[in-house]
């Protein structure tokens, strides 16, 4: 499993009662099948992406995408407006303008239906209208390559959690001080004698 994945998952499994959010697998939005997310946006507790609450409980569908690679940006889908913010730490490579937005439309026209959002909305179905923003003041990355992960998961954990992104999470000690948090909860103590 991808450490994106685990760190997704730990949110999801540690997410209190009442919080209004859920986290997407990696493969979500390259995964452009109905049948294999239709489970999780429904929160079938049979589905083998469990911890993913259903969207018709949630406010916030966050999913992370990765465009290649090397480079990962942050979807985060407001289910009463259906607008998709896209955060993006390292604008550089212009990422958010490959991202294939007709299929990921075709895959919400369909995960929508299947989950009756309309109904649940008390609206008549219709072809999901999804707003895209590409959030333009997310802090940036200092280094090329690395680190845009691990930005990517502080940024979903700040988000989730209600906290505002900081300008300071960006800087390659605070990726690093991340990296060993997510190690000492993925593995616990023994990480000590792996570092000694």
């Amino acid at each position: 499993m991808h450490p994106v994945d685990l760190w997704g998952r730990l949110l999801n499994e540690r997410r209190p009662n009442d919080a209004r959010w859920t986290i997407m697998p990696s493969s979500f939005f390259g995964g452009f099948e109905m049948f294999q997310w239709a489970g999780s946006a429904t929160g079938n507790p049979f589905d083998p992406l469990d911890g993913c609450k259903s969207w018709l409980e949630v406010d916030r569908v966050y999913f992370p995408i990765c465009i290649n690679p090397h480079h990962w940006v942050l979807g985060e889908l407001w289910m009463d407006t259906l607008s998709l913010n896209l955060y993006d730490i390292f604008r550089l490579f212009g990422a958010v303008k490959i991202i294939d937005f007709v299929r990921f439309e075709e895959l919400m026209d369909r995960i929508l239906v299947e989950i009756e959002y309309w109904k649940h909305m008390g609206l008549p179905l219709q072809k999901a209208p999804i707003t895209v923003t590409d959030v333009t003041d997310v802090p940036q990355q200092e280094g090329m390559y690395g680190e845009c992960s691990v930005f990517m998961l502080m940024f979903m954990e700040q988000l989730v959690s209600g906290r505002p992104i900081g300008i300071s999470m960006v800087h390659v000690v605070v990726a690093t001080q991340f990296r060993y948090r997510m190690a000492m909860i993925y593995y616990g103590s023994s990480i000590q004698s792996i570092l000694s």
